[in-house]
């Protein structure tokens, strides 16, 4: 007898749900590259303590994670800096827009050979199935164009806007499948 692939979808009323419905999952995390600027040009500082220097400089390493789903195979958040890093530095493929902010603020993108998103994707052997983006920065849409284009691309519901679009727009070219994802909605 033949199993049915009908889907089930759940609902859940909060995230005490959606947490206690888990299962485990294998994970990686892997650093594609860093970015080195003031604090207070991605931040909001009016929700720091006083005694924060919102000036100081800091060095991040721009991350994306892949879940190993048992049923629906490699799931990414975030896809992190392209290889254009590397071989156009020091903005890659980021937007006109983006460029002159960048440059405007002093911000600074640095990335080691090898250690761009598409080159980590082949050394894992991960295959993506879906992404879902935390949010529509560039250092987290730069990799999307090196994945297929009927990869499905999830971003939450507040950043369908304009501005978003002209920050990672052409990062989405050529994707087919788009969407908004909501886990609960009120």
């Amino acid at each position: 007898m033949q199993k049915s692939s009908k889907r089930i979808k759940t609902k859940y009323a909060n995230w005490e749900e959606v947490f206690a419905a888990t299962k485990p999952m294998n994970f990686n995390a892997f650093n594609t590259g860093r970015i080195t600027g003031k604090l207070k040009t991605y931040a909001d500082t009016t929700s720091f303590p006083e005694n924060v220097d919102s000036n100081i400089e800091l060095d991040c390493d721009m991350m994306a994670f892949r879940f190993k789903h048992p049923e629906k195979g490699d799931i990414l958040i975030d896809c992190g800096f392209s290889r254009a890093f590397t071989d156009h530095p020091p903005y890659g493929n980021l937007s006109g827009i983006m460029k002159i902010f960048q440059k405007l603020n002093n911000i600074r993108y640095s990335q080691q050979p090898g250690e761009d998103f598409e080159n980590q994707m082949k050394r894992m052997h991960i295959k993506p199935t879906h992404v879902f983006l935390t949010h529509f920065h560039p250092d987290h849409t730069s990799g999307l164009p090196s994945l297929k284009s009927n990869c499905p691309v999830f971003f939450g519901k507040k950043e369908n806007n304009i501005y978003y679009r002209l920050v990672a727009g052409r990062h989405l070219k050529g994707k087919k499948k788009i969407g908004r994802a909501s886990c609960m909605e009120r």
